[in-house]
């Protein structure tokens, strides 16, 4: 995000920012995708091994959290592309919105559920307010609905497998105990995303 900002907009410095926003996006995607599933998918073993059978009420928490912070690092490019084209007030009306949606959203969600609750409406926020940031990323640097979703749509088949080689080798090592199943199963994803 940083390489953004301090960004040239001449082409003959690195190229346009709406380039280098893409090619950032991509790789955020590429690293935070395959984190994300590891995190969803392994939190029972992870809990139940590292944290202890008192602490399983967190995963939900940590599975809520992994959607979230894959959201949130494709999110959190958008700031400094408004920024490098010069155009601060996006960042100010999109964090405004996430505020008024949390404002309405926290206190519901957070009596019915706890700090699930607390979680899941941090993750809808960023959820709700993603069209906005989309938009405006798309009327200050041209950069289309399209090509914003085909910078992520090449990741989802090697994320599908990912996810699916984890469940299974999750269920195939759940005997030999949490740890085994977290780096098995998490090893097993990423080869299959690599691949």
């Amino acid at each position: 995000a940083q390489e953004l900002e301090g960004g040239s907009l001449e082409a003959g410095e690195g190229g346009d920012v709406a380039t280098m926003y893409r090619r950032i996006l991509g790789a955020v995607a590429l690293l935070t995708l395959p984190m994300a599933l590891s995190l969803g998918l392994l939190a029972r073993p992870f809990a139940e091994s590292v944290l202890g059978p008192a602490w399983m009420p967190i995963v939900p928490l940590m599975q809520c959290l992994a959607a979230f912070g894959f959201l949130r690092s494709l999110l959190s490019n958008a700031g400094p592309l408004f920024n490098a084209l010069g155009q601060p007030s996006a960042i100010l009306k999109t964090n405004l919105v996430q505020l008024v949606l949390l404002v309405f959203l926290l206190y519901p969600l957070v009596e019915l559920y706890g700090a699930l609750g607390a979680a899941l409406a941090i993750a809808l926020c960023s959820l709700l307010s993603a069209p906005m940031a989309l938009y405006y990323a798309h009327s200050l640097a041209g950069i289309g609905w399209g090509q914003q979703l085909a910078i992520i749509r090449p990741l989802l088949v090697p994320a599908l497998v990912a996810a699916a080689l984890i469940a299974v080798v999750r269920e195939l090592l759940y005997a030999a105990g949490g740890l085994v199943v977290c780096f098995g199963a998490g090893a097993s994803g990423l080869i299959g995303y690599g691949a």
